[in-house]
């Protein structure tokens, strides 16, 4: 459900495009490989990568962020799932080894009392997810 404070967000123009040159390399290399000699193991190691591949640019291009007052809800192409602010119990913010404090973080974490912690990376727009997460996290 949206409302006037919800905001959906998608994987960013990168993972999008990293997902495609994935697939595209791996499946090509399964083509010429397929084409010049008979099945062996480099045909079965280069189909499980492109097997892989794929999923990537599934879950890449189908994967939805929306950050709302209610909490945050990751759905995706095979399963989505919902954290309520009041279910949060920390936000971790991880940034690059050696970064200051004082510099963006590279993803968020909201662990929740009980179940696994939800990533929040790769997303279009990072900088409004963090402000928005900030924002609404303060507000229980």
């Amino acid at each position: 459900m949206t409302g006037p404070e919800s905001r959906t967000f998608r994987r960013s123009l990168a993972a999008r495009a990293v997902s495609l040159v994935a697939l595209l390399t791996f499946g090509l290399g399964l083509v010429t490989r397929s084409s010049s000699a008979p099945a062996g193991i480099g045909w079965w190691v280069l189909f499980a990568l492109t097997a892989a591949s794929l999923a990537g640019v599934v879950s890449a291009w189908g994967d939805r962020v929306t950050i709302d007052a209610r909490g945050v809800e990751t759905r995706s192409l095979f399963a989505g799932r919902r954290l309520a602010w009041s279910e949060i119990v920390r936000i971790q913010e991880h940034r690059r080894p050696g970064a200051s404090p004082s510099d963006p973080p590279r993803a968020l974490f909201l662990v929740p009392a009980q179940g696994r912690r939800l990533a929040l990376d790769s997303l279009e727009d990072f900088e409004t997810v963090v402000a928005r997460v900030r924002e609404f996290s303060s507000r229980r």
